[in-house]
C-alpha cells in the first residue's frame, strides 16, 4: 500500500514537470491531494504494523517533531534555490 502511495506521488510530480497545461496540473493536484491523504493512513497502519501499539504513540510523537520541522523549513529551503539558481529544477 505504501509503495502504492509513493508511487502515485511520483506520477503526480510528472505530470507537474511535464505538462504545462491547466489539465496536466489539475491532475496533479488530484492525483497527488488523493495520495497525500492515503498516506496520512498509511503512516500509522505501518507504525502500529512493525512496532506493535504498545509504543505506537512514544514513536507517532517522535516522528511527527521532525516531520513538522521539515514541513516548516521545506518553503524556505525552496525559495532559498529559487533565489540561487533562478528556477525551482533543482528542488523539483
Amino acid at each position: 500500500m505504501v509503495s502504492g502511495v509513493f508511487a502515485l506521488q511520483a506520477v503526480a510530480m510528472l505530470f507537474l514537470m511535464v505538462g504545462t497545461s491547466l489539465w496536466s496540473i489539475g491532475l496533479f493536484i488530484v492525483i497527488f491531494g488523493a495520495a497525500y491523504g492515503a498516506r496520512t493512513l498509511a503512516r500509522p497502519s505501518i507504525l502500529a504494523e512493525v512496532f506493535g501499539i504498545s509504543h505506537y504513540g512514544r514513536i507517532s510523537s517522535v516522528m511527527v517533531i521532525f516531520l513538522t520541522l521539515a514541513a516548516t523549513v521545506a518553503p524556505v529551503g525552496a525559495g532559498w534555490l529559487y533565489d540561487f539558481f533562478g528556477s525551482y529544477d533543482l528542488m523539483l
